[in-house]
Order: structure tokens, then sequence, then C-alpha cells
């Protein structure tokens, strides 16, 4: 630390490194097991009983639409230019980003069908994407300009087709 209580610049490049390392190895682990679950089919019956249940499937629904919008919070950050917010909000993004598989699996039985096995494909393809982001200054500018426009496209697509299923939801329950 130096006399003003900052952190020096390889200190907290340092932090973000461990970071990000540690995020992409849970991040990864986790999205594989929970791909392999959903593809084997796997029932765990505890579980299973909670998701026939309404209350399970509007709170389990909650929580990942809570993950969805706090994962959102970063992009509106800097769209209103909150630099310093956005450092924050960045590794809030990716930690809790981490845990979105683990949201969905609580929430689903399985792929789906039509639309839903969309969904969860999208979903579990953009925690992917996330997991793949450009960090090092090596990689091209046209590749990051891909990969964010990609990462944000598809959460667009995650919010449209995940309102339509909130209000097939509710219309038919």
């Amino acid at each position: 630390m130096t006399e003003r209580g900052t952190q020096p610049a390889q200190q907290r490049i340092a932090g973000s490194i461990a970071t990000v390392s540690l995020t992409n190895v849970v991040g990864g682990v986790l999205l594989g097991c929970v791909v392999i679950l959903l593809s084997i089919r796997l029932v765990i019956p505890e579980l299973s009983e909670l998701q026939r249940k309404f209350v399970f499937k509007i709170l389990s629904g909650c929580a990942l639409w809570l993950f969805i919008g706090l994962q959102w919070l970063l992009a509106v950050s800097r769209v209103r230019g909150w630099s310093y917010v956005s450092k924050l909000l960045f590794v809030v993004h990716q930690v809790v980003g981490v845990g979105g598989p683990v949201l969905l699996y609580v929430h689903v039985r399985s792929w789906g069908f039509g639309y839903l096995n969309v969904l969860s494909a999208a979903f579990l393809f953009n925690h992917a994407l996330g997991l793949m982001q450009p960090r090092t200054p090596q990689r091209s500018r046209q590749f990051r300009s891909v990969w964010l426009i990609s990462h944000i496209a598809l959460s667009v697509v995650i919010v449209a087709l995940a309102s339509y299923h909130t209000w097939q939801a509710f219309y038919y329950e």
C-alpha cells in the first residue's frame, strides 16, 4: 500500500488476474457439471420434488431474474459513464456470474422444449462466452468487439425469452 491508501498498479493487476483465473475455473467446472447433469437427465429426487411446487418455481424464477438484473447492472453503469462503479461491478459481474448455471439447474428439470430449449442453451452458452472474455491486451481489437457484441446480443435474447417464459408461466398457471 502507498501512503494514500491505494494499492500499486502491479498489486491491483495481480489481484484481478487471480480473481479472473478463479472465476474461470469455478465457472467452467460448474458449467460443465450442469450441462452434463441436464444432458444425462440425472434426477435428484429432493430437487425434483421442489421443482414441482409452484412456490418454488416462482422463487427460483425470481432468483434467476435477480441474477439477470444484477448482471445487467454492469452494462447500465458503463452506458451511464459511472467508471468507478463499473470497475466494482465488473468484479461482481464475474463472481456472481459463476453461479448462473447452478441457478438455472435449480430452476429447471431438463433442457425444455421449443423456446425453453433455446432459452436454456442461450443462457449456458452466454455463460461460456463470458468465460472466454478477452482479458489480455494481445487480443485484437476486432476480437474484443465481436466478443462484446455477441455477449450483449445473447443477453438481450435471454431477457426477451425469459420475459416471454415468465408471461407464459403466469398465464397458464
